[in-house]
């Protein structure tokens, strides 16, 4: 099986400990990745700047594949034969219905099966969750039916944790209300599943059972 890899940012300088993961993770590989965006990047604005993170920290080999705009299905056995793919941060609701709209849902699952790692970042992890719950938490929404997501973990996450009293104890309430484990993340904070077990890096503040 393969593994998942939850980014809060991704950032030279402030992913450093996760980034050691994924290092670890893809040593002795061809370390050729896949990259994902969570809507179409023509001009290659977003795509560029992570290209640069990458290369500093030693990863050349990256590969644009677009669910949107530039959407080529011709494209699949490329990005499933690469060693990683990373799935970008943005709009999670945006994402979320990208993946839906080509059923990539169940190509990203048999990469998984077939021992590639997955890294989600920010959106991109919230959209392997169960639900985008979070989401309405932040809004003020209530959360008693919240939007489905893929389900390729079973717990929620939570980016960009500023450890402040009055999100810590909105994100207690959901973990209880929604009976289910909230993980939080600081900027240079990180979760790795790898067969079943779930492992951080950085600050991480688990709330719920």
């Amino acid at each position: 099986m393969g593994r998942i890899l939850l980014y809060s940012d991704f950032r030279p300088g402030i992913s450093t400990l996760v980034d050691d993961t994924l290092l670890r993770l893809l040593a002795g590989s061809s370390c050729h990745m896949g990259y994902i965006p969570s809507e179409s990047d023509t001009k290659r604005r977003y795509f560029d700047k992570i290209k640069d993170c990458y290369r500093d920290i030693g990863v050349m080999d990256l590969m644009y594949f677009d669910l949107g705009e530039e959407f080529a299905k011709a494209n699949i056995p490329d990005l499933m034969s690469c060693d990683a793919i990373h799935l970008s941060g943005g709009d999670p609701v945006r994402f979320l219905e990208l993946v839906r709209q080509r059923n990539f849902h169940e190509h990203l699952k048999t990469f998984i099966k077939k021992g590639g790692i997955l890294t989600g970042i920010s959106a991109g992890a919230m959209i392997l969750t169960p639900s985008l719950g979070l989401i309405d938490m932040e809004a003020g929404r209530p959360y008693s039916k919240p939007k489905p997501a893929l389900k390729m973990v079973d717990f929620e996450f939570y980016p960009h944790f500023k450890q402040d009293d009055a999100t810590a104890k909105a994100l207690s309430h959901y973990a209880r209300t929604r009976k289910t484990r909230v993980y939080a993340c600081d900027d240079d904070a990180g979760i790795l599943i790898e067969n079943g077990v779930v492992s951080t890096s950085g600050q991480v503040t688990c709330f719920g059972p």
